[in-house]
């Protein structure tokens, strides 16, 4: 009873993300508080800032040579963090 239950309150919490056009907004904010279990801390712990423009992620890091490294592996942590999402939230993301 109790697992019906939960199944259809995220329904309806689904629902009703989608209807407010909040369920992309729902989204990023997911995978911001997700970063570390995403990345590991040594990343998680260079990056200062993350922010989306549009369907872009921004990853602002304090290392250089991490953003070379970074930018080099892209595709990489693309697939990964889609892999830990379920879903693609956004088409590029962008080492700055």
């Amino acid at each position: 009873m109790k697992e019906d239950s939960t199944q259809h309150f995220q329904d309806a919490f689904k629902k009703f993300l989608k209807e407010e056009h909040l369920d992309s907004t729902y989204q990023q904010k997911r995978l911001i508080e997700s970063w570390e279990r995403m990345v590991g801390t040594p990343i998680s712990s260079r990056t200062t800032k993350l922010f989306f423009s549009g369907k872009t992620l921004f990853v602002e890091l304090s290392s250089a040579s991490l953003k070379e490294e970074l930018n080099r592996s892209k595709k990489l942590i693309m697939a990964r963090i889609i892999e830990h999402m379920g879903q693609q939230i956004f088409d590029d993301i962008r080492f700055i």
